[in-house]
């Protein structure tokens, strides 16, 4: 009995060295061998910001600038501009990589620059977006404007 035992022991372990598992996919590169991911998404990213107030939305060229802090890793310089709706301002994000997704910006910070309660972006394939809230004057009330930018890496 204990042959028979032993014998089925060594098939099963023979057999299982013989089995794989599927192969690793390789998307990307490892976030963990990315010390300073704010220096994969440094550019002007040129395109449309989208303005809207109490549904209605109005469409305007525009730009997204991105800067790597050096002081610091994980943190980008922000800065907006359409200059046709006076919409301009800079801020400290953090910043991060989200896998195979890309990277993505934030603040949560209610004091920063672009003078938004808080913001967050994502650039993933050189083209970078950002939605955020901020209250500005239209006419003689200041209201809640939302604002979202999408552009493509300028050349």
């Amino acid at each position: 009995m204990k042959k028979i035992l032993y014998s089925a022991c060594m098939i099963l372990a023979v057999c299982a060295a013989f089995v794989s598992c599927q192969k690793d996919v390789v998307t990307g590169h490892n976030p963990a061998d990315n010390l300073y991911p704010q220096k994969d998404v440094v550019g002007v990213y040129e395109g449309q910001w989208c303005r809207t107030l109490d549904g209605v939305t109005d469409t305007i060229d525009g730009s997204l600038t991105l800067v790597a802090v050096d002081t610091a890793a994980f943190q980008v310089e922000v800065s907006v501009l359409c200059e046709s709706i006076s919409l301009t301002g800079t801020s400290v994000a953090n910043i991060a990589q989200e896998g195979s997704h890309g990277y993505v910006f934030y603040n949560m910070s209610s004091s920063n620059g672009l003078g938004a309660d808080n913001f967050r972006g994502r650039v993933q394939d050189d083209v970078a977006t950002i939605d955020f809230k901020k209250s500005m004057r239209a006419g003689r009330f200041e209201k809640i404007f939302s604002f979202h930018f999408s552009g493509i890496k300028a050349e």
